[in-house]
């Protein structure tokens, strides 16, 4: 059964390219200091840890020099909410552009951010500037960090399920600079200082009628037939942001990696249901948490690299960008789509333990 279609994303990255040659100059030369925020013998550990990190660059709204730089949580967090609230009109822009939809046509509005706290949202800020209806939907999802960009999508298509042409638009903006410590008393803070990176991205999700195939769209875009999600009692400790007197920490348990697989299978047994035990995707739209999520990610679904290349493509070139990165992964994809259609599963996984899947056919582009 369809439920809904996604057109196809739009992804704006932050202005100010971050080499991690520079980051990780800057990141020796910060930890090296005695201060009682960290632990000089770090230092000699930051070169090795960017090079497991595989991030050949990262795009940040701000430029490392104003990010490394001392600040309280005003001084980080106005800039980025800033950056955020413009990255996702831009993104949003372009999606509506992509979708051949007007503003007018929208229903709802699926906003995702975990950074940059603000009350109004960047919700209100995009209904005014994009001229959006007055009565569209405001949907927020403010704790799902990584995962928020699958989730995101999912619960907008549950929402036109069965509604044809209902629109709900979908952008996940986030500034992760904000997260940046230059302060390290344990590896793992290092890696989140290497790994982040700053992304808004968006979509139109259109309903589509009870039954109603891909036959007759024109492309590129995804056809939504299944969704499902899930979450582990008594995890809430594996990912965390907090947030202190210098802005917002991110931090992780070291097992909650191992925790990936196990809930991968979960899903593929779930979204499989009766159908056939040994069905493989022709590509996997992963989240791209880190080095290490991906690969766990790829034994959860038994999948191959080349299937889950592209979601590696978008986190080589730019890290962790939030949960907008899925979205990015799918926007790549869809550039480059076959000519005949594909069989394809979206997944993602994030602070709780979450997990979120889709099942999905791509509608191939047409001339």
């Amino acid at each position: 059964m369809s439920l809904a279609y996604v057109h196809r994303p739009a992804s704006v990255r932050g202005r100010y390219e971050v080499s991690m040659e520079e980051t990780v100059e800057t990141l020796k030369r910060a930890i090296g200091v005695p201060n009682g925020r960290n632990d000089p013998r770090l230092a000699d550990r930051v070169e090795g840890l960017a090079r497991n990190t595989l991030i050949k660059r990262r795009y940040w709204a701000r430029p490392l020099s104003e990010v490394s730089a001392t600040s309280t949580f005003e001084e980080r967090n106005e800039p980025a909410v800033e950056a955020m609230v413009d990255m996702g009109e831009r993104a949003l822009q372009d999606a509506l552009a992509n979708a051949d939809c007007l503003p007018s046509d929208i229903f709802g509005l699926v906003v995702s951010h975990s950074t940059t706290p603000r009350t109004p949202g960047p919700a209100q800020h995009w209904i005014t500037r994009l001229g959006l209806p007055r009565d569209t939907w405001i949907i927020p999802m403010t704790e799902l960090g990584c995962l928020g960009g699958v989730h995101s999508l999912a619960l907008a298509a549950q929402l036109v399920a069965g509604q044809p042409g209902r629109k709900v638009a979908v952008c996940v903006s986030e500034c992760l600079h904000t997260v940046y410590r230059g302060a390290a008393k344990k590896p793992g803070q290092i890696v989140h200082d290497l790994i982040y990176g700053d992304l808004a991205a968006a979509c139109v999700v259109e309903g589509l009628a009870r039954g109603e195939t891909s036959r007759g769209r024109s492309g590129p875009g995804l056809v939504v037939k299944k969704c499902w999600t899930h979450t582990v009692p008594g995890t809430t400790g594996k990912y965390t942001l907090t947030t202190g007197g210098d802005g917002q920490l991110f931090d992780s348990d070291p097992s909650a990696p191992r925790m990936v697989p196990e809930v991968i299978r979960l899903m593929w047994r779930e979204l499989l249901g009766e159908d056939d035990p040994g069905w493989s995707p022709d590509r996997v739209y992963a989240h791209p948490g880190s080095s290490k999520i991906l690969p766990a990610i790829s034994a959860g679904l038994g999948c191959n690299p080349e299937q889950i290349q592209t979601s590696w493509d978008s986190y080589l070139d730019g890290g962790n960008q939030g949960g907008g990165t899925v979205l990015d992964a799918i926007r790549r994809g869809l550039e480059g789509a076959p000519a005949h259609a594909e069989e394809v599963v979206v997944v993602g996984v994030g602070p709780g333990f979450s997990g979120t899947g889709i099942m999905a056919e791509t509608v191939a582009r047409t001339a």
